[in-house]
């Protein structure tokens, strides 16, 4: 499969296609592919691990009055709604492709 348009319009090169591959592929597809592709479940928890830690640090250095339980807090509130969004975008595109 051809995905310079994709790369294009993104503005990256993979230089490695197989994980653009393994990033666009929905656990439910990758189910009914038998194994023969991997989802994008491990990529995903990676993703939000390195999130976390950046998240984590931007609050630790820019809110420096706040107790451990605050940036808990703040950090907690920054997960919700990244998630929210996320969800809100797997509806939109339900809603939109079926």
């Amino acid at each position: 499969m051809d995905y310079r348009a994709f790369e294009e319009k993104l503005g990256h090169h993979f230089h490695n296609k197989k994980y653009l591959v393994t990033a666009l592929t929905h656990s439910s597809y990758a189910n009914e592919a038998k194994g023969k592709e991997e989802s994008n479940e491990r990529l995903e928890f990676l993703g939000d691990s390195v999130l976390g830690f950046v998240v984590a640090d931007y609050l630790f250095k820019n809110y420096t009055e706040f107790p451990e339980g605050d940036l808990t807090k703040t950090a907690l509130l920054w997960y919700v709604k990244r998630h929210a969004v996320d969800l809100q975008n797997r509806l939109i595109l339900e809603i939109t492709c079926g």
